[in-house]
């Protein structure tokens, strides 16, 4: 909490993020995740505003202030009540929200790893017009992405003479029969930098035992087929 040189009171929130995250902080943007955050704050103290601090180093900070918007704050409270009396006292998990990728993501978080001793479950006959839908889809993707495998072949083929004749040459140019005149570029693109680990555990196995990370489930993967009716 700071009071303002006018006698009012507001709220301070500091986070702190990499650099390479400035841009989400900039303009006056703050992440949605950190305005749900503040704007319950606002609603529990009755503070009217909030001045949400960014630090990305030592040296450079950003300072985005939100003021209370009171039929947002009703839209999040009604949230935070309906989630509560529906999933959390019932002990009703809620239904996933949100692109795929983060909703698995916090299946997986909450439900745990995978049970490789657990049975198999029957789901609803509801999951079978899924199951039905997802393997239509599924085939017109895999037609798609067969198209796009030969037409990016047939590109590829197209580079090799050019990259021939450019040799070490980054930029190169050629003007057609049409005059149209075309500017290439074959940009070097680095390799990852990496760590032998072999060589790292034979030398210094201290250092790698003390770093080593052992293997874990970090996600599942799905498929599906159709047995015999």
């Amino acid at each position: 909490m700071m009071r303002k040189p006018d006698g009012s009171y507001c709220l301070v929130e500091i986070k702190t993020t990499s650099p390479f995250n400035k841009a989400a902080w900039e303009n006056g943007n703050i992440p949605i995740p950190y305005i749900y955050q503040v704007r319950t704050y606002m609603a529990i103290l009755g503070v009217w505003e909030c001045v949400v601090v960014c630090m990305f180093d030592r040296d450079t900070l950003i300072a985005n202030t939100i003021k209370r918007d009171l039929d947002e704050e009703m839209r999040i409270i009604q949230g935070c009540e309906d989630f509560w009396m529906g999933n959390v006292l019932p002990h009703f998990p809620p239904v996933p929200l949100g692109e795929p990728e983060a909703a698995l993501d916090t299946i997986h978080k909450y439900a745990g790893d995978a049970d490789k001793n657990a049975p198999s479950k029957v789901l609803d006959k509801s999951f079978a017009d899924i199951c039905s839908k997802y393997s239509k889809v599924r085939a017109e993707r895999d037609a798609a992405r067969t198209t796009f495998e030969a037409l990016d072949k047939q590109c590829k083929d197209m580079v090799v003479p050019i990259a021939a004749a450019m040799g070490t040459s980054i930029l190169a140019e050629t003007t057609g029969l049409d005059g149209t005149r075309w500017l290439l570029k074959y940009a070097p693109r680095m390799s990852r930098a990496g760590v032998d680990m072999k060589k790292l555990e034979a030398l210094y196995p201290k250092a790698y035992n003390d770093c080593f990370i052992p293997q874990k489930e970090s996600s599942r993967i799905f498929t599906l087929k159709a047995a015999n009716k």
